[in-house]
């Protein structure tokens, strides 16, 4: 059992668009006495129920809204958080050899592949993973191996366009598929549809959304409105830009593509937003330039993926572009008047 958990500042922004008992569900989920370092461990509903306090539909209802989110994998009893293993320090190799032998225990779970890359993407666990006993890597690189052959294709077919300047979809990409778990009746929402709702009664999909979540529709409107369909061209676009920004910041690249489902729900939010949609890119083109977002947000290793998708920091990265021009502009007038004396 661990001794404490601990919550990230920057998670509150990624998870405003979810009911308040789906925060609160969240923030158990990553201190609760049941937990593990690796983020995945058997939680029975009974144990949820008798430690908050809630009925087993309220529990239900918040599980199902953070799995729609992407926050979550769930099957059966079992739940894997990622931002348990994100926000999870593993200094030394005692550490990455509990996080594995957790993951080598676990039962044949329909999101290992989820879990595998998870812990791939940890830059302090594979930097000691190669001083763990080859016996006990075996599971860890078999599920590796099967992430190299599913994306092989596709990441030839990546490489091929960004060498000749294309941004299209690869045809393998967009039949690419990833195993993402559907908890209890949530399979019938429409995860791309806003959720609104009318003055006479609703939309369909705000319907389904509202009565799925537990909480009130997120926005009201006069007519029925569906949100524009993000495509796959869309969010491959980003996973390009991106890519290429992180390698030229030195900052840490997108790991594959297909990306994982929980990176996508968070892209196809902001994406919906017209400010982020509008200024993304042009975002992008300043974090090079920032010192903090290449080295100091995360103590040398810079600004990851999802920190950029948090839902401010693209308003953020441009206001500050704002103030470097507007101060550059200042001492250029100064500049332009103090030569003019002289």
């Amino acid at each position: 059992m661990r001794n404490f958990g601990q919550i990230r500042v920057g998670f509150w922004p990624e998870i405003q668009g979810v009911s308040d008992q789906s925060k609160l569900l969240a923030c158990y989920l990553q201190t609760c006495q049941h937990g593990n370092g690796l983020g995945c461990f058997r939680l029975p509903a009974g144990y949820v129920t008798t430690d908050i306090g809630w009925e087993i539909v309220t529990y239900k209802e918040a599980i199902s809204e953070l799995a729609e989110a992407g926050i979550l994998f769930i099957s059966n009893d079992w739940v894997f958080v990622p931002e348990v293993l994100a926000t999870n320090p593993i200094k030394n190799t005692n550490i990455a050899k509990g996080v594995l032998k957790i993951f080598n225990d676990l039962p044949d779970l329909p999101f290992l592949h989820e879990i595998a890359v998870a812990l791939q993407s940890h830059r302090e666990f594979m930097k000691r993973f190669d001083g763990i006993e080859a016996d006990h890597k075996e599971r860890m690189e078999q599920h590796l191996k099967s992430v190299s052959k599913q994306s092989q294709n596709s990441k030839q077919t990546v490489s091929k366009q960004l060498a000749n300047g294309s941004e299209t979809v690869p045809e393998q990409s967009r039949n690419g598929s990833e195993t993402v778990s559907e908890p209890f009746a949530t399979n019938d929402i429409d995860t791309d549809t806003d959720i609104t709702k009318t003055e006479e009664g609703g939309t369909p999909g705000g319907q389904k959304a509202a009565a799925a979540s537990g909480s009130p529709p997120k926005r009201r409107t006069s007519k029925s409105s569906k949100a524009p369909p993000i495509s796959q061209e869309m969010l491959h676009n980003f996973f390009v830009i991106y890519n290429r920004m992180a390698k030229r910041a030195g900052l840490a690249e997108i790991a594959e593509w297909p990306m994982n489902p929980r990176l996508i729900k968070a892209l196809k939010n902001n994406l919906r937003r017209p400010y982020w949609a509008e200024n993304w890119q042009a975002a992008l083109e300043q974090v090079p330039e920032s010192e903090y977002l290449t080295q100091k947000i995360n103590e040398g290793s810079g600004m990851t993926v999802y920190e950029f998708l948090r839902a401010d920091m693209v308003e953020q990265i441009m206001a500050k572009a704002r103030e470097r021009d507007k101060g550059a502009e200042n001492e250029a007038i100064v500049a332009a008047l103090a030569r003019g004396e002289s």
